[in-house]
């Protein structure tokens, strides 16, 4: 169980050191994705209603618009039952770090704890560098 948490502890080090890599690269992403369904669907609007270039993209941007605010509707009505769901395996999850803690010998505790502050610290460090 310990080389378990050892590898959980390696891949949330690395997931945190390389974050803004990730979050920078699904930005970009996104973005893309973004420019070109809007350059397409300004096409087509300027094909079928047969409108000029400023009204083609006050459509399309309304239509994004419409599509976001649906998406966050849709958020804001299911927020309580993810919450369900993540308070449910938030309990589960600490029900079985107390088993597994229980189970450690104390050198292995010892071990954990320093492993979990250095982690932290690291991170800190990495942090505000």
């Amino acid at each position: 169980m310990t080389a378990i948490a050892s590898r959980k502890f390696v891949v949330i080090l690395f997931v945190m050191m390389t974050f803004n890599l990730w979050l920078n690269l699904f930005g970009y992403l996104i973005a893309s994705i973004y420019e070109v369904a809007e350059y397409y669907l300004e096409v087509l609007v300027r094909i079928l209603f047969g409108v000029g270039h400023h009204a083609s993209e006050l459509i399309v941007f309304y239509f994004f618009f419409f599509l976001a605010f649906c998406g966050l509707a849709r958020l804001w009505f299911l927020a309580p039952r993810i919450y369900g769901y993540f308070c449910a395996w938030a309990g589960e999850y600490r029900r079985q770090f107390a088993e597994f803690w229980h189970t450690l010998a104390i050198a292995e505790k010892i071990k954990l704890f320093l492993t979990y502050m250095m982690t932290g610290s690291g991170f800190i460090f990495f942090l505000f560098l």
